[in-house]
Protein backbone atom coordinates (compact mmCIF):
# COMPACT_ATOMS: atom_id res chain seq x y z
CA UNK A 1 0.00 0.00 0.00
CA UNK A 2 1.09 3.24 -0.82
CA UNK A 3 1.00 5.17 2.29
CA UNK A 4 1.59 9.18 2.52
CA UNK A 5 2.59 11.05 5.59
CA UNK A 6 3.06 14.59 6.55
CA UNK A 7 6.23 15.53 8.08
CA UNK A 8 6.18 17.95 11.00
CA UNK A 9 4.55 17.13 14.04
CA UNK A 10 3.77 13.81 12.55
CA UNK A 11 7.79 12.50 11.81
CA UNK A 12 8.97 15.17 14.07
CA UNK A 13 8.28 17.85 16.89
CA UNK A 14 7.73 21.12 15.10
CA UNK A 15 4.66 23.09 16.35
CA UNK A 16 6.07 23.49 19.78
CA UNK A 17 9.48 24.42 19.31
CA UNK A 18 7.91 26.70 16.45
CA UNK A 19 5.51 28.12 18.80
CA UNK A 20 8.09 28.90 21.55
CA UNK A 21 10.34 30.90 19.28
CA UNK A 22 6.96 32.40 17.87
CA UNK A 23 5.99 33.77 20.98
CA UNK A 24 9.25 34.97 22.01
CA UNK A 25 10.55 36.62 18.89
CA UNK A 26 6.25 38.78 18.54
CA UNK A 27 5.94 38.73 22.10
CA UNK A 28 2.81 36.99 22.18
CA UNK A 29 1.60 34.80 24.90
CA UNK A 30 2.38 31.46 24.34
CA UNK A 31 -1.31 30.15 25.07
CA UNK A 32 -2.45 32.23 22.57
CA UNK A 33 -0.62 30.18 20.00
CA UNK A 34 -0.17 26.82 21.42
CA UNK A 35 -3.93 25.51 19.88
CA UNK A 36 -3.83 27.04 16.90
CA UNK A 37 -1.34 25.38 13.75
CA UNK A 38 -1.40 28.46 11.89
CA UNK A 39 -0.28 30.87 14.21
CA UNK A 40 0.38 33.44 12.09
CA UNK A 41 -2.95 34.85 12.88
CA UNK A 42 -2.32 35.61 16.41
CA UNK A 43 0.48 38.01 16.02
CA UNK A 44 0.41 42.01 14.56
CA UNK A 45 3.05 41.27 11.77
CA UNK A 46 3.19 42.02 7.93
CA UNK A 47 4.07 38.56 5.59
CA UNK A 48 7.04 40.31 5.15
CA UNK A 49 8.11 40.64 8.52
CA UNK A 50 6.99 36.32 9.07
CA UNK A 51 9.13 35.79 5.87
CA UNK A 52 11.87 37.28 7.54
CA UNK A 53 11.28 35.27 11.11
CA UNK A 54 10.72 32.17 8.80
CA UNK A 55 13.64 32.69 6.60
CA UNK A 56 16.00 33.42 9.79
CA UNK A 57 14.27 30.37 12.39
CA UNK A 58 12.61 27.45 10.66
CA UNK A 59 16.07 26.18 9.36
CA UNK A 60 17.67 25.56 12.36
CA UNK A 61 14.21 24.89 14.07
CA UNK A 62 13.99 22.12 11.63
CA UNK A 63 17.36 20.84 11.75
CA UNK A 64 16.46 20.62 15.35
CA UNK A 65 13.75 19.26 15.51
CA UNK A 66 13.15 15.95 17.68
CA UNK A 67 12.01 13.05 16.00
CA UNK A 68 8.34 11.40 17.37
CA UNK A 69 9.19 8.70 19.84
CA UNK A 70 9.70 5.46 17.82
CA UNK A 71 8.91 6.66 14.71
CA UNK A 72 11.93 5.46 12.89
CA UNK A 73 11.21 2.01 14.14
CA UNK A 74 7.64 2.36 13.46
CA UNK A 75 8.59 3.37 9.42
CA UNK A 76 10.98 0.56 8.81
CA UNK A 77 8.48 -2.20 9.89
CA UNK A 78 6.37 -0.39 7.65
CA UNK A 79 8.89 -0.90 4.89
CA UNK A 80 9.47 -4.21 5.69
CA UNK A 81 6.07 -4.96 5.39
CA UNK A 82 6.16 -3.75 1.51
CA UNK A 83 4.43 -0.32 1.93
CA UNK A 84 5.60 2.41 0.25
CA UNK A 85 6.09 5.68 2.09
CA UNK A 86 5.65 9.16 -0.05
CA UNK A 87 5.67 12.02 2.59
CA UNK A 88 4.12 14.83 1.50
CA UNK A 89 4.51 18.13 3.02
CA UNK A 90 3.68 21.60 2.37
CA UNK A 91 7.25 23.01 3.66
CA UNK A 92 7.94 25.83 0.94
CA UNK A 93 10.63 28.11 -0.58
CA UNK A 94 8.89 30.73 1.28
CA UNK A 95 10.15 29.57 4.11
CA UNK A 96 12.83 27.56 3.36
CA UNK A 97 15.88 27.94 0.87
CA UNK A 98 15.95 24.91 -0.24
CA UNK A 99 12.95 22.62 1.54
CA UNK A 100 13.34 19.44 -0.55
CA UNK A 101 17.12 19.54 0.23
CA UNK A 102 16.59 20.43 3.96
CA UNK A 103 14.28 17.46 3.85
CA UNK A 104 16.12 14.88 2.70
CA UNK A 105 19.33 16.07 4.73
CA UNK A 106 17.11 15.62 7.84
CA UNK A 107 16.12 12.24 6.93
CA UNK A 108 19.65 11.47 6.35
CA UNK A 109 20.64 12.16 9.46
CA UNK A 110 17.72 10.47 11.14
CA UNK A 111 17.92 7.41 8.99
CA UNK A 112 13.87 7.87 8.30
CA UNK A 113 13.29 5.19 5.33
CA UNK A 114 11.11 6.57 2.14
CA UNK A 115 10.34 6.07 -1.57
CA UNK A 116 9.43 9.53 -2.26
CA UNK A 117 9.46 13.13 -0.72
CA UNK A 118 6.95 15.81 -2.08
CA UNK A 119 7.22 19.61 -1.06
CA UNK A 120 5.08 22.77 -1.28
CA UNK A 121 2.32 20.45 -1.59
CA UNK A 122 -0.45 22.83 -1.14
CA UNK A 123 -3.33 20.52 -2.25
CA UNK A 124 -2.39 17.54 -0.25
CA UNK A 125 -5.78 15.56 -2.01
CA UNK A 126 -4.58 16.00 -4.98
CA UNK A 127 -1.44 14.98 -4.49
CA UNK A 128 -2.47 11.80 -2.98
CA UNK A 129 -4.40 11.00 -6.42
CA UNK A 130 -1.67 11.47 -8.11
CA UNK A 131 0.74 9.53 -5.99
CA UNK A 132 -1.80 6.81 -5.87
CA UNK A 133 -1.60 7.05 -2.50
CA UNK A 134 -4.21 5.00 -0.01
CA UNK A 135 -3.89 6.07 3.50
CA UNK A 136 -2.49 9.81 4.18
CA UNK A 137 -1.30 10.30 8.03
CA UNK A 138 -1.70 14.52 8.89
CA UNK A 139 -1.97 16.42 11.96
CA UNK A 140 -4.17 19.05 10.03
CA UNK A 141 -7.07 19.00 9.90
CA UNK A 142 -7.76 20.90 7.24
CA UNK A 143 -5.71 18.25 5.09
CA UNK A 144 -7.79 15.43 6.17
CA UNK A 145 -11.04 16.86 5.41
CA UNK A 146 -11.04 16.64 1.86
CA UNK A 147 -9.02 12.50 1.94
CA UNK A 148 -11.82 10.31 2.25
CA UNK A 149 -13.88 12.28 -0.94
CA UNK A 150 -11.31 11.51 -2.66
CA UNK A 151 -10.81 8.07 -1.60
CA UNK A 152 -7.53 8.19 0.13
CA UNK A 153 -8.01 6.69 4.17
CA UNK A 154 -7.37 9.85 6.63
CA UNK A 155 -5.16 8.72 9.90
CA UNK A 156 -4.87 12.16 12.29
CA UNK A 157 -1.97 13.01 14.47
CA UNK A 158 -3.59 13.57 17.79
CA UNK A 159 -2.09 17.45 18.60
CA UNK A 160 -3.12 19.83 21.16
CA UNK A 161 -5.11 21.74 18.09
CA UNK A 162 -7.16 18.83 16.66
CA UNK A 163 -8.19 17.30 19.71
CA UNK A 164 -11.54 18.11 19.15
CA UNK A 165 -11.58 16.99 15.12
CA UNK A 166 -13.53 13.53 14.48
CA UNK A 167 -11.87 11.62 12.21
CA UNK A 168 -12.68 7.70 12.33
CA UNK A 169 -9.01 6.78 12.68
CA UNK A 170 -6.90 9.11 14.97
CA UNK A 171 -3.54 7.94 16.78
CA UNK A 172 -1.33 9.65 19.68
CA UNK A 173 1.89 7.48 18.54
CA UNK A 174 3.59 5.67 15.55
CA UNK A 175 2.41 2.42 17.53
CA UNK A 176 -0.93 3.23 16.96
CA UNK A 177 -0.41 4.41 13.57
CA UNK A 178 1.33 1.09 12.91
CA UNK A 179 -1.85 -0.74 14.31
CA UNK A 180 -4.55 1.59 12.29
CA UNK A 181 -2.43 0.39 9.16
CA UNK A 182 -2.18 -3.56 10.04
CA UNK A 183 -6.14 -3.55 10.48
CA UNK A 184 -6.82 -1.84 7.04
Amino acid sequence: MRIGIDIDDVVCDTYGILVRKLSKYYKVDINKLINNPRAIGYYESTIANYKDFARSYYEQLIRDAPLKPRVVFYLNKLKEAGHDLIFITARSSFEFTDPYRLTVDYFHKHRIPYDKIIVEAFNKPEVCLREGVRVMIDDYGANLALMESVGVIPIIMTMPYNKDEHYKYRASNWQEIYEIIQEL
